[in-house]
């Protein structure tokens, strides 16, 4: 395999797999490693890549072919991963979703509209918090702190209020595991209902950043209420 060409585009040429090794999958490592004469690993990955290695230092003692060294640098654009400040990808993923929330706010300025942006991270809020904070968002939900009704309803009503002194733009970003129930679709659809015509919301879901990281764009137009097509991937 050639490697040619890589510098400037994503991790994702490498291809992925979510299944993490178990059993007699040991075995076969540990005979594909002694063919091809492997001494060490570069193992390039997230949290199932830090298991799945764990889980072979664990079988090295009755697979002796399984104790060589490996090196495992964070590789996650969620920032979940022990040990690191900050993981490769993440810095790329974030700065996509900069890129597209700038691109959301500059379309935004023509109209008073609320917008609800859902961005990837899994359960660390990495993505969500930083892209809130770089990008002027007036709230972030995660899942570190979850999503209430009680919550929702206080973010409406200042959203509400805001909107009546002036504001003509708010933006609300949310991690795509905040809460199971009260999705970004909820929200937006929350915000367009209880918002009394102080805002518009417009509508559409976006995904961008690299490997599997993704930023949704998720607003509602009142008149049109439609989805858009999904903006370009990157």
């Amino acid at each position: 395999m050639s490697v040619h060409g890589w510098g400037s585009i994503g991790g994702s040429e490498l291809g992925t797999s979510r299944k993490v090794p178990g059993g007699s999958d040991f075995y076969a490592i540990a005979r594909a490693l002694e063919a091809r004469r492997i001494e060490g690993l570069l193992v390039i990955g997230g949290w199932t890549a830090y298991e799945a290695t764990h889980r072979a230092v664990q079988r090295a003692s009755f697979l002796p072919r399984l104790q060589h060294p490996d090196h495992l640098p964070a590789s996650s654009i969620d920032n979940n991963l022990p040990g690191s400040e900050i993981s490769i990808g993440a810095d790329t993923a974030l700065n996509s979703i900069i890129e597209v929330v700038d691109k959301i706010k500059q379309s935004a300025v023509t109209a008073r509209r609320c917008f609800v942006v859902e961005v990837m991270g899994a359960d660390c809020g990495y993505l969500a918090l930083m892209s809130g904070l770089a990008g002027g968002a007036e709230r972030t939900y995660l899942p570190e702190e979850g999503i209430t009704l009680h919550g929702l309803e206080n973010d409406v009503a200042e959203t509400i209020n805001d909107f009546r002194q002036g504001k003509r733009l708010s933006l609300m970003i949310r991690n795509e595991h905040a809460n199971p129930l009260y999705t970004a679709g909820f929200i937006a659809a929350l915000f367009e209902q209880e918002g009394g015509g102080a805002f518009s919301m417009s509508g559409r879901r976006s995904s961008g950043t690299c490997s599997r990281a993704a930023i949704h764009r998720r607003s509602i137009v009142s008149k049109p209420h439609a989805w858009l097509p999904a903006a370009s991937h990157f």
